[in-house]
């Protein structure tokens, strides 16, 4: 069986003006095309003004480099039309400490980091926007919350100057919001007894379909039975463990999701 050639995320754009048909009237319109391919990507309302994968990416990280804040981009992807796009990054010097791990090895600081995603789309009603979370280092688990910074819906705005003044707003906002409350948040999960009730509220309600589902729950028993789950960090770190390593290759969306569903209940993130 061939596999789906991936997509390059930052693939040119070819733009035509086009005439829809609505209700028997002709309404001028935009056909976004993947200029590498052909392919059509979308087709927008005139008022729609585009915001290229690479404008984003470029921008963001010409305002991490002039502020000198570390970073790696650690991947970028898109969806098969390549109408939804994603970008991951880390900042290692953003990081906060909620504890001492006990390890195999011995007692290991359980520090996090600044983890944060970009997105963006070619299409009516797909917004961009930035999500927050943080990155366990013990693990190198994603602990991604709803937190959305800034998004935008139809009226795109369309310059890098524009960009980077939201940029310099939302990096800061999104460097108080992790040391301030999703740390916080974090450090009170490892001081509260294990849930079993809770535990399997939070099983229940997450969408993972069935293959992933029944994966879940067979290493949540495992784990039941060999009694280690102490904490509902345990239990937190067991399912962003799962959509981390277990999920993301496969379906990043539907793991971040999953982590983010989890945030949600576990840490009554809005």
């Amino acid at each position: 069986m061939s596999k789906e050639k991936l997509i390059d995320p930052f693939f040119p754009l070819k733009v035509e003006k086009v005439q829809a048909v609505e209700s028997g009237v002709l309404i001028p319109r935009q056909a976004i095309f993947n200029a590498n391919t052909g392919n059509l990507v979308s087709v927008v309302s005139n008022r729609y003004k585009i915001v290229q994968n690479d404008v984003l990416v470029n921008t963001f990280e010409k305002y991490l480099n002039d502020t000198d804040v570390k970073f790696s981009r650690t991947g970028a992807g898109c969806n098969l039309t390549g109408s939804r796009f994603w970008a991951n990054y880390r900042f290692p010097d953003i990081k906060t400490n909620v504890g001492e791990y006990e390890t195999g090895y011995g007692s290991m600081t359980d520090d996090i980091e600044l983890m944060c995603d970009l997105w963006n789309g070619y299409g009516d009603g797909i917004s961009k926007g930035m999500s927050i979370g943080g990155l366990r280092k013990i693990c190198l688990n994603g602990l991604m919350t709803k937190e959305k910074l800034y998004e935008w819906r139809d009226s795109h705005v369309g310059s890098e100057e524009d960009l980077l003044d939201i940029f310099i707003v939302n990096f800061e906002m999104a460097k108080e919001i992790f040391y301030n409350d999703l740390a916080n948040s974090w450090e009170e999960l490892t001081k509260l007894d294990f849930d079993k009730v809770q535990a399997a509220v939070v099983l229940r309600s997450l969408e993972l379909g069935k293959m992933y589902s029944k994966k879940i729950g067979y290493i949540y028993q495992q784990k039941l039975k060999n009694d280690e789950l102490k904490t509902m960090w345990d239990f937190y770190n067991m399912v962003t463990w799962f959509t981390t390593h277990v999920m993301e290759n496969r379906n990043r969306r539907r793991a971040i999701d999953a982590s983010i569903q989890t945030s949600q209940q576990l840490m009554g993130s809005e």
